[in-house]
């Protein structure tokens, strides 16, 4: 599957404003620093292989070709050269269309125009066990109707009995609508099913683009099937789709049997998965008294990522040296929805099975690689990396939020799957004392203080860093936790100004103001 680099990280694999030449004559490259027991942290968003693999994403065929045919009639209707005509002496009779097979569970489109009709006549039109009734006036009319039996026949009915009643229609069609979407119709006695879900289409240019919808008909069980919701089993999907009019309960996804997640009220939803069986199925099943509509629905599939086998993932990570070959095996990710995570410690490292030594006189890169079924795609980072046993007078810093935030997904604060985490070279650590309080001068001519409080914020200077590490530590000093060897920090929210010396250097230091979370602020007050 392709990938989409999230930026603000440590480790970046597309430059913020591209190649930019000869802007200076400083050709410093900035790395990563790391030593023994350092964790590498880097996550990307996954991209489909192939988007919309399931069929008819519209709820609809599209433009297609009237299937009717030739009406068989009894009592007093008759039809001809595309015509049904009733006069109303004698027996009612119908309209019977019985050519052709019509599919249980699918979506018709029924037309026809009501051009003449005179005396009691009214006129009832029925798929199987869905009908629009007491049609009396002249008109053309769209009905969007589900067939819920196996041998079910589109049927017209007059209800007029007398000489001077009639009927007249024309410009009868009969349009397969949906192809894929099935309802699954609801058993209303032995042998007897009624649809559980209703049609309607948003845009009514049905022969050149359509867009419908399903929605739940109250106190009905029954799912909403599609047939052909995706193509290869044991491949990541996602689901999207939108759900409106809901007041109560919500639909359950599953597909190719395998539960993705349930909804909740109104919304667009994405759910995550790997089908594990070969039916094809996308299913919708009603919780809860589910009221809503859903349309829009798209299956996208991400190829196999499977965390569990590294070797056979079409995602994986190594770390290269400076002549692009591997010096490690696959590293071990994790996977939430469509975010992908490696957190590794760099002294855990290891090649053919034996643990990595790291040179200290080498630089290191990361090295994705993805495929989309036949093709293969290999990104190796723009950040590098060094190693060595110390690096003085460095520390590190590391951040992490709650959810999705930043462009990230973190997990929650208590156990977080990611961390925004570099070691930095820390210069100084220097404390001020804000303080702020309320004075009087009594009459006495003597000075008394009524309230006071103290806090202490220490000034982090940085030394020099490249402008994608600065957008990592402006980055850190927004998340909810920041931690500086392992001592919580907060970064009250001000601007963050690297010390670029103007027209010479590609590197820069930079200082922030943060409070030590056990540093509490002292008070004082008089009554």
């Amino acid at each position: 599957m392709p990938i989409e680099f999230i930026p603000n990280q440590p480790f970046i694999w597309e430059s913020p404003i591209g190649t930019q030449d000869c802007l200076n004559n400083d050709n410093r490259i900035g790395s990563q620093i790391v030593t023994q027991g350092d964790t590498i942290c880097v996550q990307q968003k996954l991209l489909p292989c192939d988007e919309t693999v399931n069929c008819e994403p519209t709820m609809s065929s599209g433009a297609g070709t009237s299937v009717i045919g030739a009406f068989t009639t009894s009592g007093k209707w008759t039809y001809l050269a595309g015509e049904l005509t009733f006069s109303g002496s004698g027996t009612l009779g119908s309209a019977t269309y019985t050519n052709g097979a019509l599919l249980t569970g699918v979506v018709y489109r029924v037309e026809f125009e009501v051009w003449g009709i005179s005396g009691d006549a009214n006129i009832s039109v029925s798929l199987g066990s869905d009908s629009a009734t007491n049609i009396t006036e002249l008109g053309e009319y769209v009905y969007y109707m589900i067939c819920d039996e196996p041998t079910a026949v589109l049927r017209f009915i007059s209800a007029g009995g007398t000489v001077a009643d009639t009927a007249s229609i024309r410009n009868i069609n009969l349009y397969n609508v949906t192809t894929c979407w099935i309802d699954q119709l609801n058993q209303d006695a032995p042998g007897s099913f009624i649809s559980s879900w209703t049609y309607t289409l948003e845009t009514d240019d049905f022969l050149t683009y359509a867009n419908g919808k399903f929605c739940a008909k109250e106190g009905f069980t029954g799912d909403l099937i599609n047939t052909n919701g995706y193509v290869t089993d044991g491949n990541y999907h996602s689901v999207e789709f939108t759900i409106t009019g809901c007041t109560q309960g919500g639909v359950e996804v599953i597909l190719g049997g395998v539960y993705l997640g349930t909804t909740e009220g109104n919304g667009t939803f994405t759910y995550y998965g790997t089908p594990t069986d070969t039916s094809g199925e996308l299913r919708f099943r009603k919780v809860d008294d589910f009221d809503g509509c859903i349309n829009s629905v798209n299956v996208n599939d991400y190829g196999i990522i499977d965390s569990g086998d590294l070797s056979g993932s079409d995602i994986s990570m190594v770390v290269i040296d400076s002549t692009d070959t591997a010096i490690s095996d696959k590293i071990a990710w994790t996977v939430y929805d469509d975010r992908v995570t490696w957190c590794f410690d760099v002294s855990t490292l290891e090649f053919g099975g034996n643990p990595v030594t790291l040179d200290c006189s080498e630089v290191y890169r990361l090295r994705i690689v993805s495929i989309c079924g036949i093709e293969s795609t290999a990104y190796a980072s723009l950040t590098v990396f060094r190693y060595d046993t110390a690096w003085n007078c460095s520390k590190v810093v590391e951040a992490y939020a709650d959810g999705y935030q930043l462009g990230f997904y973190f997990g929650a604060t208590t156990a977080p799957v990611f961390r925004l985490i570099q070691r930095l070279r820390v210069l100084q650590f220097a404390p001020n004392y804000p303080s702020e309080g309320e004075e009087y001068l009594y009459s006495s001519g003597v000075w008394g203080r009524s309230f006071g409080q103290r806090g202490k914020v220490r000034t982090c200077h940085f030394d020099y860093v490249d402008e994608a590490t600065h957008d990592t530590i402006s980055a850190q000093m927004l998340c909810d936790v920041l931690l500086i060897d392992d001592v919580q920090f907060y970064a009250p929210t001000k601007e963050y100004k690297p010390e670029w010396e103007d027209n010479k250097y590609n590197l820069a230091q930079s200082r922030i103001d943060l409070v030590a979370v056990d540093e509490k602020y002292i008070f004082k007050r008089n009554c």
